[in-house]
């Protein structure tokens, strides 16, 4: 796995401030989200959501009005989105802009100023 360092994405001056503990925290966290978002594009479960099948057959079954990708078992024939159990479950945003955010919020630009765009 590739790991990234946290101080590409915090500033200079927040990373000044920071013990090691909490460098290694933050890279661990955002090595955590890159990985969690590279998973959700192979779109692999191991248990069905809705009925718990193990290693369920997964079809696609069109999209959300927000874009999300839907799936549908064919072990109960229900439907659901792709980031089911994820951060962005409840979101109408899709994936890259949710990284924009937290992207351009560590970078220390203004959360209120990033989130108008």
């Amino acid at each position: 796995m590739n790991t990234i360092n946290s101080s590409n994405f915090l500033l200079p001056n927040i990373t000044d401030k920071l013990c090691s503990y909490q460098k290694e925290r933050v890279s661990l966290m955002i090595n955590d989200f890159i990985e969690i978002n590279k998973q959700m594009d192979s779109y692999h479960f191991e248990y069905c959501p809705k009925c718990g099948a193990y290693h369920p057959v997964l079809v696609k079954a069109g999209k959300t009005k927000a874009g999300k990708q839907m799936l549908k078992c064919n072990a109960c024939n229900k439907r659901f989105v792709c980031d089911h159990g994820q951060l962005t479950f409840y979101s109408h945003q899709s994936q890259a802009k949710w990284n924009d955010l937290i992207i351009q919020t560590q970078n220390g630009n203004s959360i209120l100023k990033t989130a108008q765009k």
